[in-house]
């Protein structure tokens, strides 16, 4: 698929690893790989504040970008299972960039 949007997720500030992850968590400002796209799509945080999927988002419709996250689809399933298990980093962020680019979205991870 032809890239449409390019997305960092700077790994100071991606909270991965943990379940449940939150898009974003109030305690540490840290956000999921989902969080943080929903915010670079202009998402406000309090709409991110504490939720666990982007169904939950305290904010009207969801940009059309971010639709397909929507209903628990299988990609969006597997962002958060890929975001929240126990993994080696290398394997959650190839993971990670693999759904992403299935919908036009190219990731690196930044320290």
């Amino acid at each position: 698929m032809e890239t449409t949007m390019k997305l960092e997720i700077d790994r100071r500030k991606w909270l991965r690893g943990e379940y449940p992850s939150r898009l974003l968590r109030v305690s540490s400002r840290k956000q999921c790989c989902v969080g943080i796209y929903l915010s670079a799509l202009g998402v406000p945080d309090e709409a991110l504040l504490d939720r666990c999927y982007a169904d939950s988002c305290g904010v009207g419709p969801l940009p059309e970008e971010a639709r397909w996250l929507l209903g628990h689809s299988a990609d969006a399933h597997a962002l958060y299972v890929r975001n929240d298990d126990a993994m080696a980093e290398e394997t959650r962020e190839i993971a990670i960039a693999a759904i992403f680019a299935k919908h036009g979205i190219e990731v690196t991870f930044t320290n």
